[in-house]
């Protein structure tokens, strides 16, 4: 696995990978950073994910740091709703993919936007 840095994000690969497309990613949130990076590391060491990213900063809105898991479609959200079900500390939002609409993503998710900006 490799990652790296940026401004805002650390970047978790899949060592090798080629770049994939991705049409949207898999959303959670914690308090706990190191209990999101180590989901994103087993995410792809284990469950063959290519990528994913995690806030080096908690969110100032919200106090709290997000992971995003990408993927080329929604496929495995039940999957990951399954295994992060009442995972303390760690919020599973969902699915949001590239065209999907703001409105729709809250309509779908039963969130309202304060939770999640």
């Amino acid at each position: 696995m490799r990652t790296y840095k940026d401004e805002t994000w650390e970047w978790i690969e899949k060592k090798g990978s080629q770049e994939a497309p991705f049409n949207g990613k898999y959303l959670f949130f914690s308090s706990n950073r190191s209990q999101l990076k180590k989901i994103a590391q087993q995410e792809i060491a284990i469950y063959n994910f290519t990528c994913a990213k995690v806030l080096l900063d908690p969110d100032v809105k919200r106090d709290e740091y997000m992971l995003c898991i990408y993927d080329l479609d929604n496929r495995r959200e039940r999957e990951l709703a399954m295994r992060y079900a009442g995972k303390e500390g760690i919020r599973y939002v969902g699915w949001i993919g590239k065209a999907m609409e703001i409105k729709e993503f809250f309509d779908k998710m039963c969130v309202e936007k304060k939770e999640l900006f």
